[in-house]
């Protein structure tokens, strides 16, 4: 009853939610060069926001991720102490594109600790025959993968996230402020650039509280403690607040 309840909230929700990018303090800059400066003095405010309220590591798995990775590091350096890029065999400008990142990023995000870690283990493909895959090959398995990459982090919370994510700037402040509450997790709206709704997911969670399992199709996340109907809804972002930009590059039928 309480999943199905969950559901229609969700559901409901979704068909009155638009996406919006405007910082409510940032939106009555009207010139280039004072919305440029006003833009850099809240960079310079997140940065110290960051000393406030428990640390918040975000975990990158990527292969071949160059079209969109570094856009997807800039998104969230404003958000997270540390940023741990796992790559999984990547044959592209991957590699170079964290270095080039982590070279630039220093003058507004000193403090933001960068690593890369190489998974050169092959892993099976989520979707139809991924539980046969596993059996016959147990170290291809995501769960594996995601249990190792989860691992590389001591920041109190986590942060999943994909190389073609773009955090929405004006959320940054709310996830702040639901951080300092200390949370066991947070649930963002995940929206595709085309519309798909990719749903709530709880892409931000306290470290040391959960485990990865293989199902049918895919890993799934599990978590330790379950949490009241009333702190599910407080920890949720209801507007769209991550962008999906996979499909941008879909050109000539390519996916």
């Amino acid at each position: 009853m309480k999943n199905t309840i969950k559901k229609w909230v969700f559901k409901s929700f979704n068909n009155i939610t638009d996406i919006k990018f405007n910082i409510k303090d940032l939106d009555t800059e009207l010139f280039r060069d004072t919305f440029d400066n006003a833009v850099i003095r809240k960079k310079q405010y997140w940065e110290r926001e960051k000393e406030k309220r428990p640390s918040l590591g975000a975990i990158i798995r990527v292969k071949n991720g160059a079209d969109y990775l570094y856009l997807s590091l800039c998104s969230i350096a404003d958000l997270c102490n540390e940023i741990v890029v796992i790559d999984n065999g990547s044959t592209d400008e991957t590699i170079e594109i964290v270095e080039k990142f982590s070279s630039n990023i220093k003058a507004l995000n000193k403090n933001l600790k960068i690593s890369v870690y190489d998974y050169p283990i092959k892993t099976c493909r989520a979707g139809e025959g991924y539980s046969n895959c596993v059996q016959k090959n147990p170290e291809g398995s995501l769960a594996r993968f995601y249990t190792y990459a989860f691992s590389l982090s001591e920041c109190d919370y986590l942060m999943k996230f994909d190389a073609h994510y773009m955090l929405i700037p004006k959320f940054i402040s709310v996830i702040n402020q639901k951080l300092k509450r200390k949370p066991e997790r947070i649930r963002l709206n995940i929206r595709d650039i085309y519309g798909r709704h990719h749903g709530f997911e709880p892409l931000i969670f306290k470290n040391n509280e959960f485990w990865y399992e293989d199902i049918e199709y895919f890993e799934t996340i599990k978590f330790k403690k379950d949490i009241p109907l009333r702190h599910f809804f407080d920890n949720t972002i209801l507007s769209p607040s991550v962008i999906h930009v996979k499909r941008l590059g879909y050109l000539e039928g390519k996916k």
